[in-house]
């Protein structure tokens, strides 16, 4: 006699009933911890992704620094080299032509020992002399590698230099430089937004007023820079975060002291590194 098999139930269900369910519940449990290892793996990917472009920015950003310094260094080894040389600073030389140098010659060079402008000073809305010649000489000279050869800082014409002087910046070639003597000292000054109409434009200064509000790098970039060749203090050292003269008409070395741009209040001992804006302007000691 054959014996029917007979199935124990288990919590109301047969057995089979009971395993199929335990089966497919024990499989949703994987598919759903694979899933959270996929999720993960997925987050770390990103992690390094974001990683590497933050990375990768700060490794830009780094080399323009370097190699705004190595502009700096340059020039001003460069200016040594003149000096040696020709008895005479870049842009003071009296007849550059009798030296095979060809330059624009603004209305007089005053051959004083001095990089300065046509009135013998630094004054922005007349500039165009000394200053504006400066790179020309070291170029005609064959002083300044092809790195350092003129760009243009939105150039127009300042006093027939040609377009491409002021120097353009490495750091932002939509910006220039010029050199001068202040104060019994030579200078790089990073700040020339734009040159025409015979000016050389400081900020927003329009040609025929006044408002320099801006500059041309950032407080945090000012600072590198600053930290790289001096103190990293835009108050103090040889390299200074600096702004135009009270009667907002010449360089002459005054400190840069409007809070919550450049710096972070008037005391100027601090660069306002969380400002992202382009509010900076450094003078920089030429030798």
């Amino acid at each position: 006699m054959l014996c029917s098999q007979v199935e124990t139930p288990v919590n109301g269900r047969n057995f089979s009933e009971f395993t199929q369910s335990s089966f497919m519940n024990s499989n949703i449990k994987k598919n759903a911890a694979f899933t959270l290892m996929e999720m993960s793996i997925v987050l770390v990917i990103i992690g390094l992704v974001i990683g590497g472009v933050i990375t990768g920015i700060e490794m830009v950003e780094n080399a323009k620094i370097n190699r705004q310094v190595t502009q700096i260094r340059q020039i001003s080894e460069a200016t040594s080299a003149f000096v040696l040389k020709y008895n005479s600073l870049p842009g003071d030389l009296a007849n550059p032509d009798e030296y095979g140098i060809t330059a624009t010659k603004p209305g007089q060079i005053h051959s004083n020992g001095k990089i300065d402008d046509l009135n013998q000073a630094v004054y922005v809305r007349e500039t165009g002399g000394e200053p504006t010649i400066f790179f020309q000489h070291l170029e005609g000279a064959k002083m300044l590698s092809q790195f350092l050869m003129p760009g243009n800082s939105n150039a127009g014409t300042c006093y027939g230099v040609t377009t491409g002087y002021p120097l353009a910046l490495s750091i932002n070639s939509k910006f220039g430089m010029i050199a001068a003597t202040i104060r019994d000292r030579n200078y790089l000054f990073l700040g020339i937004t734009n040159c025409a109409s015979g000016i050389l434009w400081i900020g927003s200064m329009s040609p025929n007023g006044f408002g320099a509000v801006n500059g041309v790098m950032t407080p945090l970039q000012a600072q590198r820079i600053d930290k790289k060749i001096d103190d990293g203090i835009p108050g103090s050292g040889r390299t200074t975060a600096t702004v135009l003269s009270a009667s907002n008409t010449d360089i002459d070395g005054t400190l840069d002291a409007t809070a919550n741009r450049c710096v972070t209040d008037n005391t100027s001992t601090k660069y306002n590194i969380t400002n992202n804006s382009n509010w900076c302007r450094l003078l920089v000691p030429l030798q």
